[in-house]
């Protein structure tokens, strides 16, 4: 049965993905072939395959067939160091090694797509390097589109600007701290006078509209928030169990060869504000108790811990 979802949703996705590919074209010359999208307002001759790579904007992701092996060696190990077992760790660095062998001696075929976007960022080099004291490339405020300007025009413009002694003015050390001291003393008179309230958003869970409504407060930005990140890097390794299940796809992977016994029923249960259900002494007396295990994954002893989550 759970095949059979499993199966369904992976079709409709695909399904989903060749439509956007139809609808969106799958040619790069289509694509770019596109004016609008660069803008040489420079003294200088775009030539029109550079013109093609520079059209595709600072987010396209270009070609290649190099591994970052060092970056994916430091990710993987971030994650392998977390598992309990050295042996099973050990084999999941062997897997990885393996891995990056195969793709270090078999690279991967570019396609004919990549191989053009590849010859015009070749030749987009030569030229950048050609006329690097000529020319520069920069992105207009609006519309996506990529300019191509006199260098010394542009630089002649940006001394102008900055050099406004009437708009501008040069500071001897960053005020930042002291901008943001002064914001949040007035906002907390703010709020004590009642002129603005906390904000706070609800929503429904999309497979129960009649649950009451789960609240939502942004906690990006706020004074804890790093802290915050920092004791849940700590403590995730623990919050494992054989009863975790990380998403679908996992449930299904652990209900695939399930069978209910006769007379059963399969149900779910919602746990409902979890976070603010949980006493803070509890949490607390529990990170003391198994501080032990804990220790191995942070230098900061017991008493600074239970500060922090406090």
């Amino acid at each position: 049965m759970f095949d059979g979802i499993l199966g369904k949703s992976r079709e409709t996705v695909q399904r989903k993905l060749s439509t956007l590919l139809e609808e969106s074209g799958t040619s790069v010359e289509n694509n770019v072939d596109k004016p609008n999208f660069i803008q040489n307002i420079s003294d200088e001759i775009v030539p029109p395959n550079v013109a093609k790579l520079l059209a595709l904007g600072p987010k396209f992701v270009l070609p290649t067939r190099k591994i970052p092996i060092l970056h994916a060696i430091a990710d993987v190990e971030s994650v392998v160091r977390e598992v309990p077992d050295e042996a099973e760790a050990d084999s999941l660095r062997a897997r990885l090694v393996n891995i990056l062998q195969n793709g270090v001696t078999h690279p991967r075929n570019l396609s004919p797509q990549e191989k053009i976007i590849t010859s015009w960022r070749n030749e987009t080099k030569t030229f950048m390097d050609e006329k690097k004291d000529k020319v520069i490339v920069t992105s207009a405020d609006k519309g996506n589109v990529t300019d191509v300007m006199n260098k010394d025009e542009y630089e002649g413009k940006m001394q102008q600007l900055v050099g406004d002694e009437t708009t501008y003015k040069k500071i001897p050390r960053d005020l930042t701290n002291r901008f943001q001291t002064k914001n949040n003393e007035l906002i907390t008179s703010l709020v004590n006078k009642g002129s603005i309230d906390p904000a706070l958003k609800t929503r429904y869970t999309t497979y129960n509209a009649v649950a009451p409504r789960i609240p939502i407060v942004s906690f990006v930005g706020s004074p804890t928030y790093n802290s915050a990140k920092l004791v849940t890097e700590i403590l995730s390794p623990f919050a494992e169990n054989e009863l975790n299940v990380r998403n679908s796809l996992d449930l299904v992977e652990f209900l695939r060869n399930k069978r209910l016994p006769e007379g059963y029923i399969l149900i779910s249960l919602d746990v409902i504000a979890l976070f603010t259900n949980i006493p803070t002494d509890l949490a607390l007396s529990e990170v003391e108790r198994r501080f032990e295990e804990i220790s191995d994954h942070t230098t900061m002893d017991k008493k600074d811990l239970l500060r922090l989550i406090q």
